[in-house]
């Protein structure tokens, strides 16, 4: 797979003896399983990272967030509700890029597959009411990368209590259920009760030393003032995998606060390496979004201009035919104008020959009088 941080990762399979194992890398696996049986390995990671940043491969990464991922929504990491919501808007970025609202619509978020079962028990609340909330956060990661929203995905998740702690059931010296934890910076004590918040905690640099013998596991503090913490495990073979944990993290511990280690250089060239990459990725992301965005604007603008060309000949057309209409209405106003005056002077002629006629009829008369006058 060409990982080149192998060195938190391994190979587990499920042991019934020693409820969970992990194969050795400088052993061969038929030495350490039965061969009759049927097994199902896994690659997964071992060690947990310090700090996430530590990972200098993407693979690396991006196989830690599927883990870290899978184990909050199954609930083995503890995890508040309000900080499920923000992870799982860092887990949409991731899968599906920026929030577009056009293209992201109700129901394209499937909650379950994004909140643990616990969220959706404790709250009384609708998927659709849990995929507003998952938006809000979703829409203010406009530009994050795939490894940019897993990276501040995993760096929200390592501040909670639970990651990174590999948890051992047993007892204390006084036979009191405990639990005992590995984590990347030190050794945790639990109650039984309550595998959450630590009971004691030691850092690395407080350990003296650590074994086992038989069923005991000790712990040797620096401080000779302090007294030796014991883990009594369920059974000795589990003894084998706590001391090979506690081995594994302790060495990297100590690797990663080394000035001038070849492994701390090859890890700090790799990770320079990989940002040089991933800042030439970018660059080009960036060149290839500016071309695509210059190329989208020049077919916007030119779509315009042919609105514009478009619109000013349709406006050509309505001006010419307004002036055709303007002169159709100027022809038709002087043929109103003409027949009014031709009715006027119709109307002005027919009275003076109404009155003509009147004149010509009393003329007619009168002298018809005259005339039998005289003959009598």
């Amino acid at each position: 797979m060409g990982i080149r941080d192998s060195g938190y990762f391994g190979l587990f399979h499920d042991d019934s003896n020693k409820g969970n194992a992990w194969l050795q890398p400088n052993k061969k696996i038929l030495q350490q399983i039965h061969p009759k049986q049927t097994h199902c390995f896994m690659l997964l990671l071992k060690f947990y990272p310090e700090d996430v940043s530590d990972l200098s491969q993407d693979v690396s990464l991006h196989l830690l967030f599927l883990q870290v991922r899978q184990l909050i929504l199954r609930g083995d990491i503890y995890c508040p509700a309000e900080v499920c919501v923000l992870l799982a808007s860092y887990d949409v970025q991731a899968k599906h890029g920026d929030y577009v609202p056009s293209t992201h619509k109700c129901g394209m978020i499937a909650c379950k597959d994004l909140l643990p079962s616990s969220v959706f028990h404790l709250f009384n609340m609708t998927p659709d009411m849990w995929e507003d909330r998952i938006k809000h956060w979703y829409s203010q990661h406009k530009g994050l990368s795939r490894r940019e929203a897993q990276l501040e995905y995993l760096k929200l998740a390592q501040e909670l209590k639970m990651y990174g702690v590999t948890l051992y059931p047993g007892s204390n010296k006084d036979g009191g259920q405990i639990w005992l934890g590995a984590t990347p910076t030190g050794l945790n004590i639990y109650y039984a009760e309550n595998a959450v918040d630590p009971h004691l905690s030691f850092r690395w640099p407080e350990i003296k030393n650590f074994g086992f013998k038989n069923e005991k596991f000790t712990v040797e503090l620096v401080k000779k003032c302090s007294q030796n913490v014991v883990f009594v495990a369920q059974h000795v073979k589990m003894n084998g995998v706590i001391f090979d944990m506690c081995s594994g993290y302790h060495k990297l511990f100590l690797r990663r606060r080394e000035p001038n280690s070849r492994e701390g250089e090859r890890v700090k060239c790799h990770t320079r390496e990989e940002k040089c990459k991933l800042q030439v990725e970018q660059e080009k992301q960036l060149r290839e979004s500016a071309e695509k965005g210059k190329a989208i604007a020049e077919a916007k603008l030119l779509r315009r201009e042919e609105e514009i060309k478009l619109f000013n000949a349709g406006l050509h057309r309505y001006r010419e035919a307004f002036e055709l209409l303007s002169e159709k209405s100027r022809v038709v106003e002087e043929q109103a104008w003409l027949l009014t005056e031709s009715a006027t002077s119709y109307e002005q002629r027919v009275n003076r020959f109404s009155s003509t006629t009147a004149d010509d009829g009393k003329y007619r008369s009168r002298r018809s009088g005259r005339n039998q006058f005289w003959q009598l």
